[in-house]
C-alpha cells in the first residue's frame, strides 16, 4: 500500500557506553518480556564497548578519564531513584573536589567535561577517590557494577545469549576503554565450556590512539579473531 513497514528482525550497534547498551539489548532480548513483543534480534555489534565496569573504575579513577567517565557513571546510577541516590551518598566514591564540581560537570558532554577538567588535572585533583584508600565505598558498589557486566556463563541475569552473533571492534591502544578488558571478555566468550563451543563472536582489533595499554598478542590474530 506504499506505507513504510518495519520488520520484526533487527540488529543493534553502539560505541563505548552505547556498545555496552547494545550488548545489554542482546541480554534482554531473551527475557520473557522481550520475547512477548515478537521482535527478533539477529545480532549485536559493539565498538569499544564498556565491559567490566568495576575494572574500568579501578584503572581509570584518576586523571582526565576519571573526570570524563566518572560523572557519567554517577548520572547513570545515583540520579535514577531516591534509593540509589541515598546509596551513592552513603558509599560516596567522589573526592572532595569531585563533590564540589559535580553539579558543573554532570550536564556536560564528554569533550566538554574533558575541557572543564583540565585545570583540575593539572593540579593533580581527581574526580574520584583512590580505590586503595576508599575500599569500603568501592566494595559496596562492586556487586551493582558486576551485575552490569555481560558474561558468557549462562543462567545469570547478565548472561549474553549463547546463540546470538556478536561483533566487537576494539583498539589495541585504546587507553580510555582499556583494551585488555575487552580482550579478556573476548577470551571468556570464545572459551569452550562444558564441552560446548563459545559464543558466536567475531572481533576486529585495530590500533587507535597512541598508548601502551595493549592486550596480549594471543588475543588477536591478523586483526581478526573468531570464536
Amino acid at each position: 500500500n506504499g506505507q513504510p513497514w518495519m520488520g520484526q528482525d533487527f540488529v543493534v550497534s553502539g560505541h563505548s557506553q552505547g556498545g555496552h547498551a547494545a550488548m545489554w539489548t542482546g541480554i534482554e532480548s531473551r527475557k520473557p518480556w522481550a520475547q512477548a513483543v515478537s521482535l527478533n534480534l539477529k545480532g549485536v555489534a559493539a565498538a569499544a564497548p564498556a565491559t567490566d565496569i568495576n575494572k574500568i573504575m579501578e584503572m581509570q579513577w584518576e586523571g582526565l578519564p576519571g573526570w570524563v567517565l566518572g560523572p557519567e557513571i554517577i548520572a547513570t546510577y545515583a540520579f535514577q531513584s531516591a534509593a540509589m541516590n541515598n546509596f551513592a551518598r552513603t558509599y560516596n566514591v567522589l573526592s572532595p573536589t569531585g563533590m564540589e564540581q559535580l553539579a558543573n560537570v554532570a550536564p556536560l558532554c564528554t569533550t566538554q567535561a574533558g575541557a572543564a577538567a583540565e585545570p583540575f588535572v593539572a593540579q593533580g585533583l581527581n574526580f574520584l577517590k583512590d580505590p586503595a584508600t576508599a575500599q569500603t565505598e568501592y566494595a559496596a558498589w562492586a556487586d551493582i557494577l558486576a551485575q552490569q557486566t555481560p558474561v558468557s556463563e549462562q543462567g545469570l541475569a547478565n548472561s549474553y545469549p549463547s546463540d546470538l552473533p556478536f561483533l566487537m571492534l576494539s583498539g589495541t591502544a585504546d587507553n580510555v576503554v582499556v583494551a585488555q578488558l575487552n580482550a579478556a571478555m573476548q577470551q571468556s566468550f570464545c572459551a569452550v565450556r562444558d564441552g560446548q563451543p563459545g559464543r558466536p563472536m567475531r572481533a576486529f582489533w585495530d590500533p587507535v590512539l597512541p598508548g601502551v595499554l595493549t592486550p596480549p598478542l594471543s588475543s588477536f590474530v591478523g586483526g581478526v579473531a573468531d570464536t
